[in-house]
């Protein structure tokens, strides 16, 4: 008897092979494509990760200062000026603004702020912008990207030379 029912549990798992390997092909690969999986764990119980290593971190100073505030705001002083389409206009002494007003005029392209002769800011047209900036912005000349001879960028800030 008991020969006979393991026979039969072995004919009953070949044939459900052969049945889901050829007949019943398509569904079976249907069922295992469209199989999705969440995985949910509590904080106390979290997934496992492999580490894929250590960095090997080495402090050469005595301590590191991570709480520094950005400058504050400038307040006081302004001023506004145009330039020409393909002009580098240098200000003198460096200007710090918080804001900023941009107005591109007869098809100017950017406007391009320096601080020696770096590009610290660089603002693609269309406008007009109105910026007010997060960390005050400091620069010493500004180049209009456009054609000499119509192009112009019209700016102004809220800030003061230093």
């Amino acid at each position: 008897m008991r020969k006979k029912t393991a026979g039969a549990a072995v004919l009953t798992l070949v044939t459900g092979m052969v049945l889901g390997g050829t007949v019943f092909r398509a569904q079976v690969a249907d069922a295992a494509a469209i199989l999705q999986v969440r995985v949910v764990n509590t904080t106390a119980d979290p997934v496992p990760v492999d580490q894929q290593g250590t960095t090997d971190v080495n402090v050469t100073n005595g301590s590191l200062d991570v709480a520094v505030a950005p400058p504050a705001p400038v307040t006081s002083g302004g001023q506004r000026l145009q330039v020409g389409g393909g002009v580098t206009s240098p200000l003198g002494l460096p200007v710090t603004a918080s804001a900023l007003v941009v107005q591109f005029r007869n098809d100017a392209s950017e406007i391009i702020f320096f601080l020696d002769e770096t590009i610290v800011a660089r603002f693609p047209a269309p406008g007009p912008l109105v910026l007010a900036l997060s960390q005050p912005l400091k620069f010493d000349a500004v180049r209009c990207g456009g054609s000499p001879a119509t192009a112009s960028c019209d700016f102004g800030w809220a800030g003061s030379a230093s």
